[in-house]
């Protein structure tokens, strides 16, 4: 659906919470929820805290985690495009030496 859009769709690999805007959401919220915390805290203390830090939470807030997701995407993708350039330079190099010594056994 989102590609019949016009849009590109990118996945990003579980178990990197950098990468996903919703996890840094959620980390801020865990973090304000958790500072209220005390000793005579219970679970149902929990629940109205995370609706009420949900609630307080910023447009801005949430635009800085996608951000700082995408800046992650970025630099990941950067990494990736050098790694696949080291590959294709050394796998080009590997065939111009076979190509030299192709030609070195043919002079022989």
């Amino acid at each position: 659906m989102a590609k019949d859009k016009g849009h590109e769709v990118v996945y990003t690999p579980p178990y990197h919470s950098d990468l996903h805007p919703i996890e840094l959401v959620w980390a801020i919220v865990k973090g304000k929820v958790g500072q209220q915390y005390s000793t005579t805290t219970t679970f149902s203390d929990v629940l109205p805290r995370l609706e009420t830090e949900f609630e307080n939470l910023k447009p801005k807030s949430v635009q800085g985690c996608i951000n700082a997701a995408n800046k992650q995407l970025m630099q990941l993708k950067k990494h990736l495009e050098a790694m696949d350039n080291c590959d294709e330079s050394s796998s080009e190099g590997e065939l111009s030496g076979v190509e030299e010594e192709n030609e070195n056994s043919e002079s022989e």
